[in-house]
């Protein structure tokens, strides 16, 4: 005869628990190694700590504990396969599911864990077989903005492109104080306007006049509600389409 002492469960708002239960038949103790299998069954086997583990099975607590939840994925309005996991010290994202999404290349540096993106790096960890970055980090990676929706357990992530008359110049849409902003070479480049970068006097001069900009990785960004006044270019945000349109009489 056998019977379940390790039960995991998901219930319908994402919370993960598990329980370990009383032996009343005397058979025998559960392993670490048990409890492993167990959550690995539902892709939970690294966000356990053996410490944690350890003292549920010692305690044989008799009701499920709170280990993590668990978010749906939508990136661009596209639901995914893929969940992220919320533990009490950290927010992880799969970072190969949400590149695959945004057809984004990355590249994984196992000896040293970092993700390496087309712009940057950011650490990353393997939980089971999923390698999970930070949800920091992954806008950092990726850019645009992500919104917890409570109300139906989803983690959105909304990733834009700036297009200046319709030709794409940058993906890399960062949020600044809250606000989307855009990196101020690459846009100036596009609108055809002199900008001159000191990174180490930190002045930022278009047209010879400093104009207000914020760094992220040590590159100079402006937030997109300062762009019509400092480059004189038209701004639409397409939401829809997740687009920034700038329009810019480019002679």
């Amino acid at each position: 005869m056998t019977y379940d002492r390790i039960k995991v469960r998901i219930d319908q708002n994402g919370q993960a628990t598990i329980g370990i239960y009383p032996d009343i038949y005397g058979y025998r103790n559960i392993s670490l190694g048990e409890a492993y299998v167990k959550l690995a069954e539902y892709g939970l086997s690294n966000f356990v700590s053996e410490e944690v583990l350890l003292g549920l099975i010692e305690q044989e607590a008799d009701k499920q504990v709170p280990i993590a939840h668990l978010y749906n994925l939508k990136v661009n309005d596209n639901q995914l396969p893929a969940h992220a996991v919320q533990t009490n010290d950290a927010f992880y994202v799969p970072v190969w599911a949400v590149a695959g999404a945004l057809k984004s290349e990355i590249v994984w540096d196992e000896t040293r864990q970092i993700v390496r993106g087309a712009k940057r790096s950011v650490p990353g960890v393997v939980k089971g077989d999923v390698l999970y970055v930070s949800a920091e980090n992954l806008q950092l990676l990726f850019g645009g903005q992500q919104v917890l929706r409570q109300e139906d357990n989803t983690l959105e992530i909304n990733v834009l492109s700036l297009l200046v008359n319709d030709k794409l110049v940058s993906k890399d849409i960062q949020l600044l104080e809250g606000v989307l902003a855009v990196q101020v070479l690459p846009l100036a480049d596009a609108l055809r306007q002199k900008v001159v970068w000191d990174a180490d006097k930190g002045t930022l001069l278009l047209n010879g006049k400093p104009i207000p900009y914020g760094l992220i990785d040590n590159q100079p960004y402006i937030q997109i509600t300062k762009i019509n006044e400092y480059f004189k270019a038209y701004v639409y945000w397409n939401q829809q389409a997740y687009r920034i349109e700038l329009t810019y009489p480019i002679k």
